[in-house]
């Protein structure tokens, strides 16, 4: 089974470019506004906080765009007996068997609300199959779905607090690592090609195939989820 994700268009290549040099200027100027404040003798603790906080900021964004310009997007993963071939954008391929995985894991989306824009891009999708080499928990820290679906408790702290699902989402992409491959699962997927998807796999094709190749998975359904 081969599972391609989408590749980037010129369009999108562009914006990650022009987005890290707007971050790189962001940092130059913070820099050079720093050093003039500790010139005039103006730096506080305020304006330290402050600028770490910038710093952070623009630092998680120049991660996030470069990861996607990088890496992201134009891998295949190829699954069979054995375990996963990963094959990223310069042709590389990486085997991982099957027992070098500690996390094996179906996460499902649930039962928490999205916004209706949110809703419409992961209608389709309600799980994700989790492959890692380390053991991850199963919580909404580390799930691969938007936060603000783990609960309905979470999704009422997301609406309380709206800058909640940004912040886990920086968290997640400054201090978790890339060694994660995730597999999104609709119940109906149409393949491209013989044992090929893009993007998503049909769920009862992949649920089959892990049997065939006698690959036990964790499945945590919603309703034995922890709320938080």
């Amino acid at each position: 089974m081969e599972i391609r994700s989408g590749k980037d268009s010129l369009k999108e290549k562009l914006l990650y470019i022009v987005i890290l040099f707007v971050c790189l200027g962001c940092i130059a100027k913070m820099i050079y506004d720093g050093r003039m404040e500790l010139i005039r003798g103006q730096l506080d603790i305020g304006t330290i906080g402050a600028m770490l906080f910038f710093l952070f900021f623009i630092t998680g964004m120049m991660k996030v765009t470069f990861f996607a310009l990088t890496t992201a997007n134009n891998i295949v993963y190829r699954l069979d007996a054995r375990g996963i071939t990963v094959i990223n954008k310069s042709k590389k391929e990486k085997i991982i068997e099957w027992d070098k995985f500690k996390t094996k894991r179906i996460v499902h989306k649930g039962q928490g609300q999205l916004d209706k824009r949110t809703e419409e891009t992961w209608k389709e999708t309600n799980a994700c199959a989790v492959f890692c080499p380390r053991r991850i928990k199963d919580s909404f820290m580390q799930s691969p779905f938007p936060v603000e679906a783990w609960s309905e408790r979470i999704s009422f702290l997301c609406a309380m607090f709206s800058g909640l699902p940004f912040i886990i989402m920086m968290w997640r992409c400054l201090f978790q690592r890339h060694d994660v491959i995730r597999i999104y699962l609709e119940d109906k997927r149409e393949m491209c090609g013989e044992n090929v998807f893009y993007g998503h796999v049909d769920k009862n094709y992949f649920v089959m195939k892990m049997a065939e190749w006698h690959i036990e998975l964790e499945d945590n359904k919603p309703e034995e989820q922890i709320p938080m």
